[in-house]
């Protein structure tokens, strides 16, 4: 793999709309189960999971060098293999959440939509998490061999999937804008969290050996202006002011509809594709 690009922008296509997908069937399951907001929003998020990462799929389907032997990946598994389970996470999230959102539409399988709700939101987490750690088992690698990135990759996924589900809501759906304002508050915090996710993965980057070759690259190097413009700044603080802004946080409220959660879903690509393409890039440092 040295200096040579394996995985490439059909893998960050895939981790992104897989990680809209997670994001918003864990919102409508939790909507589901506990009733937080009203229930258009649930339908809004059950609406958008079954889809993007199937378009995801299609994007991994493309990068294989023999497209037409992908289902080999769906038959063979290996247990002790964090890529297997993610194989079984692929193999039933898509049925499942479609199930869910049929349920929704047309009434069918209603009594059984809160074992839907519980069974979507664990596979959503489950997706949301292992490209993370399928990455972190490379612990040669001093990007990507850090468990810390299952994490990352999990709320930027929950925040991806509900900004995507806010879309859907407001402009499709019509839900109030006090549920509007309630799913702000829930991007706000994962956007928080994102933050601290990531300060901790460049403290963990810091101490360790290798490490500063891994903030070489993020912050000085040719993938700099994506991480601090793209994914720290436009994806991330610009989008939490956006919403405070939009919760009266700086003085009176104004309803700002669209741009927040839209930053938020390109910050969310361009972290994948920074993380994906770096942690390729970085092997020609290793060796120099």
């Amino acid at each position: 793999m040295h200096g040579e690009v394996l995985w490439n922008v059909y893998i960050a296509i895939y981790l992104f709309l897989a990680g809209i997908s997670a994001g918003s069937a864990v919102l409508a399951a939790v909507n589901q189960l506990f009733g937080i907001w009203e229930e258009k929003v649930t339908k809004a998020a059950a609406y958008v999971a079954p889809f993007p990462v199937m378009g995801g799929l299609l994007a991994l389907v493309l990068d294989l060098s023999r497209p037409l032997n992908f289902y080999q990946v769906m038959l063979h598994y290996n247990w002790t293999s964090v890529m297997s389970w993610g194989v079984v996470f692929l193999n039933l999230f898509p049925p499942v959440a479609l199930l869910f959102a049929v349920s929704h539409f047309t009434g069918w399988f209603e009594k059984y939509r809160k074992a839907l709700a519980v069974a979507v939101m664990a596979l959503g987490v489950g997706i949301g998490t292992y490209a993370g750690l399928l990455l972190a088992a490379i612990s040669a690698n001093p990007l990507w061999g850090n468990p810390v990135l299952g994490v990352l990759f999990l709320v930027s996924a929950l925040s991806t999937g509900v900004c995507a589900a806010m879309l859907v809501a407001q402009f499709v759906f019509k839900v109030s804008h006090q549920s509007l304002k309630g799913l702000a508050v829930v991007d706000s915090t994962l956007i928080i969290l994102e933050l601290v996710v990531i300060a901790v993965l460049l403290i963990g980057w810091a101490v360790a050996p290798t490490g500063g070759k891994a903030l070489q690259i993020l912050l000085a190097g040719e993938y700099a202006g994506i991480f601090l413009g793209g994914v720290l700044v436009f994806g991330l603080l610009v989008p939490l002011a956006l919403n405070l802004l939009e919760l009266g946080a700086f003085g009176k409220a104004r309803h700002i509809p669209a741009v927040a959660p839209l930053l938020v879903l390109v910050g969310g690509y361009f972290l994948r594709h920074v993380i994906v393409y770096a942690g390729q890039a970085i092997y020609p440092l290793l060796l120099g």
